[in-house]
């Protein structure tokens, strides 16, 4: 399977992205309630950037990002739950959400040891050449305690700052990624694939 990711910059690409969102976390897991096939947000701004995996010209994965000048979504959606430590606002932080895959196992895609073909490690590439270009270095994200385990195994130096049983019962960590310590540490095939960037877009 060939794959191609992007910076999701045109009216179209965002709406694929929010119908792919609604197709995975409204209709598949049923998190958020979605409106008109497009699942949107407070945090959807004309600020907000996005990034995305295609494969033949349909979009398997995107990822979101956000600045912390602007409201994190952890702050608010999560609030009261990870509120012990202090919310860093340097311009070099950012917040990772709504990691989307479409029709695919989450771990079934990360433990694939072709990072190449999978869709996750290809869109983490993507996003990370956006970090770079934003001038970002950390990014905080939220996810379950398997993916992040399973994505520091792949490399990625990732912090968990907190971890609490949400209302649902799902166990939820909230966790640092520093991309510095990233291309430091790792002299791996994976950080030099991630830093083969063509071009800054």
């Amino acid at each position: 399977m060939r794959y191609t990711s992007k910076r999701l910059t045109t009216e179209q690409e965002k709406r694929q992205q929010f119908q792919l969102r609604s197709e995975v976390y409204d209709k598949k897991f049923q998190y958020v309630k979605s409106h008109s096939g497009m699942e949107i947000d407070a945090y959807d701004t004309p600020r907000t950037v996005y990034t995305g995996v295609y494969s033949e010209n349909v979009l398997v994965g995107c990822h979101r990002i956000i600045k912390s000048n602007d409201t994190m979504m952890f702050e608010q959606e999560y609030f009261g739950v990870f509120s012990k430590f202090p919310v860093r606002r340097e311009k070099t932080i950012g917040e990772l959400s709504r990691w989307t895959l479409k029709d695919v196992d989450f771990m079934r895609d990360l433990l694939k040891k072709d990072h190449t073909q999978s869709i996750s490690m290809n869109l983490f590439r993507e996003t990370y050449r956006a970090l770079k270009v934003m001038g970002i270095t950390h990014t905080y994200t939220q996810s379950y305690p398997i993916l992040i385990k399973a994505l520091q195994k792949k490399g990625f130096p990732m912090t968990v700052l907190q971890q609490e049983t949400m209302d649902n019962a799902d166990v939820v960590s909230l966790a640092l990624i520093d991309w510095i310590e990233f291309e430091k540490v790792n002299q791996s095939c994976l950080t030099t694939w991630f830093l083969e960037v063509p071009e800054l877009r």
